[in-house]
């Protein structure tokens, strides 16, 4: 690049000599006149133009897919197809915004704003979870439509500003034409612009590859880049391929803003040129996304992995308003030819040990290796299982009884999801799929099928006059950061007119780690409806105390491995201390996974009321609940022992359908 703007620079002199030399002052008015003329024709204008007709057939095909999902008419994939015509629409303005550099105006400034805008609807829309409706989708076609107006107008506008200055351009020329047959020096400085003309249009062409090749916040190759060195048919030798993400990065844009995560994506590019072997290549890859290549030669598997494992040791720091962001990386690693025949083969290897890494906690550096795939292909296929169980309604809730020992009454009934395969009849346990489903948006499904089951088995047993007990079902940490989860609790009973005291809803602590704007505003209005929060797993997550004593759930759920402690003065001081927290709150406290008489009696000498477990009843079908009540119930035996012989039977009946 140095060489050829050297060699530009050494035509355009001797050039501008020689016509002086020939034509003097003819030839210097008519190079006065070619300039101007080169000056009003806009830069880029052709390749503007072109981009700005690619541009408007982006927005209008995002007004079609909108309109289709309005009228009902773009079918089950509507979301799949708006989302790639977003993206689509992402990515010309950004191309546009490149090839556009030189010659902003206030009305590309302003066109830039509502492309913006659509594409900040277009996210809210994809991303946020709103529902597809008139009313939401209705605000996004007309700022789409606002946009495909104004970039009409700007299309206008540099189409006839472009026609004025090559109309103009084609006057000048005839008056040049005239010049060339009065004076051969004309012809030769007519020669010469030719020749410059044809190294400016080289220059700008380098430099606009330049840019559609470099990520334009780092500094750093782009995908685009990367992609090309991967396809270049060139020798090469053995390479290690890096995989790079950011830890939380989701977590620094919400709390401190976009202009803070730009910084600490800088952070990383500096990080990557700093840290990196000699020789390696490093691009963004996309977001929060980093990927890398480097000559490893006969390094082993192992050190490569130590080498990167230091480098990841090295701290990623900015600072915003006085607070130190730390930025924590995970990386999956993978080296070609070992590892596949292709460097875009290897590349998607790497990406399976990145999230291998992500799976085991953050800031890990993985190695690829083949179990990693094998673990990765069972997933897949567990995703997609859950899928057609949804699908299929292949899922059903079974009823854990909940006692009050006091009373000897049953208060209540957890719901635990069970999945049976219908081609094998497998049973597969929740430990098996909850946690994959927690890792996309397939949980939010399942808590909604389970939220739904249980309202409509309460609804129906409210029909056979039947009094219901409250039902509890879980709501995963991923749901409750939606800001439409209250909403769909409300719609959901109010379609089965229910009574919100017969619903508790369960949460684990991993709540707490999400404290956003979503989370406080879905508690606030749960606590609004009358619903009971119940706190899930006590003991075993984030336990942030101040936050639970704020957040005052109506019970906490004391987990069952705290009873399987095997030391007898441990377990007794900490679930003691337990049942003191939450009497200290006021809070109900219940002790998961009573087993034995010996785990009933110890609890009972802690002075712990409510309890749930196999003593009392396995998992059984709503069918079966009230039946087994009434046989709890029966007033029969004492209050000290309202363990009955019936109720044992009707627990023993159930667990056998399991």
């Amino acid at each position: 690049m140095v060489r050829s703007s050297r060699t530009d620079r050494l035509f355009l002199y001797l050039g501008l000599i020689f016509s002086l030399a020939l034509a003097a002052g003819p030839a210097i008015i008519s190079w006065n006149d070619l300039s101007e003329v080169e000056e009003d024709l806009p830069a880029y204008g052709f390749y503007k133009i072109r981009g700005l007709r690619y541009a408007y057939a982006e927005v209008v095909t995002v007004g079609t897919v909108l309109d289709a999902l309005v009228a009902g008419a773009a079918g089950p994939d509507g979301m799949a197809i708006l989302r790639r015509a977003a993206n689509d629409l992402h990515n010309r303005f950004e191309v546009f915004q490149v090839h556009a550099s030189p010659t902003r105006t206030d009305a590309f400034v302003a066109l830039q704003g509502l492309a913006g805008d659509v594409q900040a609807r277009l996210t809210g829309l994809l991303e946020g979870g709103r529902p597809v409706r008139r009313d939401t989708i209705q605000p996004i076609i007309e700022a789409n439509d606002r946009l495909l107006d104004a970039l009409s107008a700007y299309v206008l506008e540099i189409e006839v500003g472009t026609d004025r200055a090559i109309n103009r351009q084609q006057a000048e020329m005839g008056k040049l034409k005239v010049k060339v047959v009065v004076s051969i020096a004309i012809l030769s400085v007519l020669a010469m612009g030719v020749l410059v003309l044809l190294v400016s249009h080289r220059r700008h062409h380098a430099q606009m590859a330049t840019a559609l090749n470099q990520d334009v916040l780092t500094g750093l190759p782009n995908r685009r880049a990367f992609t090309n060195w991967m396809d270049e048919p060139v020798e090469r030798g053995r390479h290690v391929l890096a995989v790079i993400d950011l830890d939380d990065f989701k977590t620094v844009n919400d709390r401190y803003g976009h202009a803070a995560g730009d910084r600490l994506l800088k952070a990383v590019s500096a990080w990557l040129r700093a840290e990196l072997p000699a020789g390696a290549k490093a691009a963004r890859w996309g977001g929060d996304e980093f990927v890398a290549a480097w000559p490893c030669g006969d390094k082993t598997r192992a050190e490569i992995l130590q080498c990167m494992a230091a480098a990841n040791a090295h701290p990623i720091r900015v600072t915003v308003d006085q607070d130190d962001i730390d930025g924590q990386l995970s990386g999956g690693l993978a080296i070609w030819p070992d590892d596949g025949p292709t460097l875009a083969d290897v590349l998607l290897k790497a990406d399976l040990a990145l999230y291998e890494g992500k799976d085991l906690g953050k800031r890990r550096i993985v190695m690829f290796e083949p179990a990693i795939k094998t673990r990765r292909d069972a997933v897949d296929r567990t995703r997609a299982g859950l899928r057609r169980a949804l699908a299929d309604e292949q899922m059903h809730l079974l009823w854990q009884p909940q006692v009050d020992l006091v009373t000897g009454r049953m208060v209540g009934a957890e719901g635990l999801i069970r999945w049976t395969n219908p081609d094998t009849g497998e049973a597969m346990q929740p430990g098996e799929f909850i946690a994959i489903a927690e890792r996309s948006d397939l949980i939010v499904e399942i808590d909604c099928m389970v939220l739904e089951t249980a309202c409509r088995t309460i609804a129906k047993w409210l029909e056979t006059g039947a009094s219901p007990p409250r039902l509890s079902v879980n709501i995963s940490a991923r749901h409750f950061q939606r800001s439409t989860l209250a909403r769909t609790v409300a719609d959901v009973l109010n379609r089965h007119k229910i009574p919100s005291g017969f619903l508790e809803l369960e949460i684990t602590e991993g709540v707490f780690l999400a404290d956003n704007a979503a989370v406080r505003a879905n508690l606030a209005d749960f606590a609004a409806m009358g619903i009971r929060l119940a706190l899930d797993d006590f003991g075993t997550g984030y336990s942030n105390i101040a936050y639970m004593t704020r957040m005052r759930p109506a019970m906490l759920k004391i987990d069952r491995s705290f009873l399987r402690e095997t030391d007898a003065a441990a377990r007794s001081k900490i679930i003691g201390s337990m049942l003191r927290l939450a009497h200290s709150i006021g809070v109900e406290t219940l002790v998961e996974g009573v087993e034995t008489e010996a785990d009933l009696a110890f609890l009972k000498d802690l002075g712990c009321r409510f309890v749930q477990g196999f003593l009392f009843a396995r998992p059984m079908p709503a069918e079966d609940l009230l039946p087994w009540r009434d046989a709890f119930e029966r007033p029969v035996r004492a209050v000290r022992e309202p363990m009955l012989p019936d109720a044992r039977r009707i627990g023993a009946r159930s667990s056998a359908k399991i």
